[in-house]
């Protein structure tokens, strides 16, 4: 068993992938606070299917944002103004406004489909921006962002000089100088597209509000199956120690790789990454579906990027819709639904009034600003209570990051124990948290904790101590940091064995770039290396690291409160 004691924070010193990022920061906070998202597809703007209740479904579902697309580069005029009609205009404008109301983020992407590519259609292309940047200027630049164009894909254009040119049209509107722009690279695949794009020297390095966005569909015999109609094809069902599993952190940390080469020969910070497509045919076996999904979701987040499944509606064999698509949902909008199956171990999030209290004293009770509108509270628990959830969903076996949110509305701290558990219930894991009053409103805590591959691995929360008015709301397993834009809550960090008191002076670290051994020089307590993303590779107190072994690129290293930035060649 470990015991930590956590203590609220009201200045952030927790690592997270957004603190280090220099000029960036804005690009990455809007990049964290993307999280999950989904793709509402633009032939359904097109014709005018929207509807509010499509956003209200996503905000329900736990999704964070939606990349909305269109086609209204052919609902213009003639040349050489191309205006926009002005009917299709403000259905678009509708669709943001809804997604907006929902509390979700936006990225307004209305060329989704460029047929073709050639000078008419660049002179086309910049008027169509000219418009959409004055047309969206007055929007919260915190919770809209622009998409300049998807998957551009003729080797024939001149992306580099493309992207200026709607950069500088899109800058020169005010109330856009710092608007999120998100930017590809050219050709299939886009993942390879965006690395080449990396490599070319493709964006503007001086340009601080860039997203860079690929597409990923690998390994297409799987995720369009039915597309090539060759037989059913099943993913990583091998168990644990599949080959397949690896294929996806491996691609993306190529991505991640030459991100970090780009900044470093630019001098810059790397610019933040959106995984803004991923989806599997329904054609698929559902649990191989689900794993794929779930597990492209996860490494996103580990990796720190932002990502979104494509797409909301479909429900033909080709399509890789989340809903059906029939003629109910067509006609009837709040008829529409999103599959539970796929979505519950997708998210691996969970209602804790879903679980059930071993003595009575946790029961569930209505509570303002509450996921799921309602907790799971205690009044009078004592030392000894149990709550236990027992249908936790995971796909492959491992250490993962839990995420609590809970409140301690009593003036007392609240000692809790989080105990992992296998479907046999025998005990993996267990963690002893140590809760102080909570000084403002929701806070979350995060730890980690082993669980095994299966659909019954189960979690109970153990007081150690009495808990009077201590609510707890939901928690979710993942890979890397988990945001909840709808529901946010204060962070708790440690204030023992991982917390850094005092000032850390005249530290400094060399060689750097290195390439096998790192020396550390000045007083400190302790290291941290960690990626770009934040996750944690390795930590020690000596004052040496041996790196050799880590791939090329760049790196923080934390030095008690001390961060600094490592070039590993």
């Amino acid at each position: 068993m470990r015991l930590y004691i956590f203590t609220l924070l009201f200045i952030m010193i927790s690592w997270v992938s957004y603190a280090q990022t220099g000029n960036r920061t804005a690009a990455y906070e809007f990049n964290k606070k993307l999280g999950r998202g989904m793709n509402f597809m633009g032939s359904k703007i097109n014709g005018g299917f929207h509807h509010p209740y499509d956003f209200e479904l996503l905000r329900i579902n736990h999704f964070t944002h939606i990349r909305i697309g269109s086609r209204l580069w052919d609902n213009v005029g003639p040349a050489p103004n191309y205006t926009i009609n002005a009917a299709k205009l403000a259905s678009y404008k509708n669709a943001v406004d809804w997604a907006l109301n929902e509390n979700l983020l936006v990225i307004v992407d209305p060329i989704h489909a460029w047929d073709t590519y050639n000078d008419v259609d660049s002179t086309k292309l910049y008027k169509l921006w000219e418009q959409l940047a004055s047309t969206f200027a007055s929007y919260p630049k915190d919770k809209v962002a622009f998409e300049i164009i998807n998957e551009p894909r003729n080797n024939n254009l001149n992306l580099k000089n493309m992207i200026k040119a709607c950069l500088s049209r899109i800058r020169a509107v005010a109330g856009n100088q710092e608007r999120i722009v998100i930017v590809s690279g050219q050709g299939f695949p886009t993942r390879v597209a965006l690395i080449n794009a990396f490599n070319n020297n493709t964006f503007p390095a001086n340009d601080d509000y860039l997203i860079g966005t690929f597409h990923f569909y690998d390994p297409k015999p799987f995720t369009k199956q039915g597309h090539f109609n060759n037989g059913v094809v099943n993913w990583a069902d091998n168990g644990d120690n599949d080959p397949e599993w690896n294929d996806v952190p491996t691609k993306f940390q190529e991505v991640q790789t030459a991100d970090s080469n780009w900044a470093v020969s630019h001098n810059t910070d790397p610019i933040p990454i959106y995984n803004g497509e991923y989806g599997v045919d329904n054609a698929a076996p559902q649990i191989d579906r689900a794993r794929w999904l779930w597990w492209v979701r996860t490494i996103s987040e580990k990796m720190g990027f932002s990502n979104a499944i494509w797409n909301m509606y479909g429900s033909s064999p080709s399509s890789k819709g989340i809903g059906p698509w029939t003629t109910l949902e067509k006609n009837n909008p709040t008829s529409r639904t999103l599959n539970q199956k796929i979505l519950i171990p997708y998210h691996s999030r969970y209602e804790s009034e879903n679980a059930h209290s071993s003595t009575g004293n946790f029961s569930p009770e209505n509570y303002n600003y509450s996921s799921g509108f309602l907790v799971l509270k205690s009044l009078g628990g004592s030392a000894g209570d149990i709550v236990i959830y027992d249908s936790i969903n995971i796909f492959k076996s491992g250490n993962y990051d839990l995420t609590l949110r809970y409140i301690n509305n009593g003036s007392q701290n609240v000692s809790l124990m989080l105990i992992s558990l296998n479907a046999n219930n025998q005990l993996l894991d267990s963690i002893e948290l140590v809760l102080p009053p909570s000084t403002t409103s929701w806070n979350k805590i995060t730890v980690n904790l082993p669980f095994q591959t299966g659909v019954n691995n189960k979690l109970h929360y153990r007081l150690t101590s009495s808990a009077y008015s201590f609510s707890m709301d939901y928690f979710a397993i993942t890979y890397g940091a988990y945001y909840d834009n709808h529901f946010p809550a204060e962070s708790v960090f440690l204030n023992i064995e991982d917390s850094y008191l005092g000032k850390t002076e005249n530290i400094s670290i060399f060689p750097n770039p290195a390439k096998d051994i790192v020396k550390i020089k000045g007083n400190f307590k302790k290291w941290e290396l960690r990626s770009l993303n934040g996750q944690l590779i390795k930590s020690g107190n000596t004052k040496t690291i041996n790196v050799q072994d880590y791939p090329a690129g760049l790196y923080f290293l934390k030095v008690d409160n001390k961060v600094i930035k490592l070039m590993i060649q």
